[in-house]
């Protein structure tokens, strides 16, 4: 998933968290297990992000997440191979997860909980886009999950979401727990990262939401940092690659970051992960149309 960058605008939230249609949603699960192979012990965890449903309108809340029962990341072709299980949760309040899943997982504490009494971190890897991805770097390093995948996700909420008034008023829990004791340490990771030993793969753009994120957070060893030359919030490169990097182990993902420049362009990550031949034979072809189906 690529998200257009209009998808982080936030107006018109609180109309949807007031409606009937959410609070009938509210007391389903949000999150759905799907057992691939019960002979096997790894799980991946795939966190929707705020760009679940849009615009922010009682209507396409109705259609995308009442009728539709949207869950991001569940396309099997872009996703973990040889996983056990594949659990899928969404943030229906588009807030971070601040007010957690649904009426009883009602705080980012209950989800931890609920991730750490169900899952084996050691057997745990968690996959998040933009605010999917901050949550997934929360809740790995809290538990020491094996691994983690943030696609443009955030570490530093205030300087992203609370930065000024516009993005205040779009972002109305996030405000209304900025000073509140049990949430205070939710609004910058740092601290869960200096005393963590989870990886974190962190892939990121160059646009204006990314950069301050990547600036504050690349110093960290268990930061595992991959800047790519585009303006994309979301998946910062092609989704046909998408599978490829997830399946990458340590080792091969390790050294891809040591190969990759300080802005590395789309082209140049490309053949980085991919042979020569399929590069220009499968990956281009499908890029260069999507390009054009831009366009036209």
């Amino acid at each position: 998933m690529i998200m257009n960058n209009s998808l982080l605008n936030n107006e018109g939230i609180n109309e949807i968290i007031n409606s009937d249609v959410f609070a009938e949603v509210l007391s389903r699960d949000n999150y759905y297990e799907e057992v691939i192979d019960s002979n096997k012990s790894k799980t991946v965890i795939y966190f929707s992000s705020n760009g679940i449903y849009f615009p922010n309108t009682i209507d396409a809340f109705s259609k995308e997440i009442y009728q539709n029962d949207k869950f991001e990341l569940s396309n099997p072709r872009n996703q973990i191979k040889n996983s056990a299980k594949n659990v899928y949760i969404r943030d229906i309040y588009k807030q971070w997860y601040f007010k957690g899943i649904n009426k009883n997982i009602n705080t980012i504490d209950k989800l931890i909980e609920f991730v750490s009494n169900n899952y084996d971190p050691n057997d745990l890897t968690l996959v998040g886009i933009s605010s999917g991805g901050y949550i997934a770097s929360l809740i790995g390093s809290v538990i020491n999950a094996n691994r983690v995948f943030n696609f443009s996700g955030q570490f530093d909420l205030i300087k992203h979401a609370l930065k000024n008034k516009k993005t205040i008023n779009q972002n109305p829990i996030l405000r209304e727990y900025q000073n509140h004791p049990d949430f205070q340490s939710y609004y910058n990771l740092s601290s869960f990262l200096k005393n963590s030993e989870t990886k974190i793969y962190y892939f990121s753009g160059i646009n204006k939401w990314d950069l301050p994120q990547y600036e504050l957070f690349n110093k960290y060893e268990n930061v595992i940092s991959y800047r790519i030359k585009t303006e994309l919030h979301g998946v910062p490169f092609p989704i046909i690659a998408l599978p490829k990097i997830l399946n990458l182990d340590d080792q091969e993902l390790i050294s891809l970051s040591n190969r990759m420049s300080d802005k590395t362009s789309v082209f140049k990550f490309l053949s980085l992960i991919y042979p020569k031949h399929e590069l220009f034979t499968k990956v281009l072809p499908f890029y260069f149309r999507k390009i054009k189906k831009k366009f036209i």
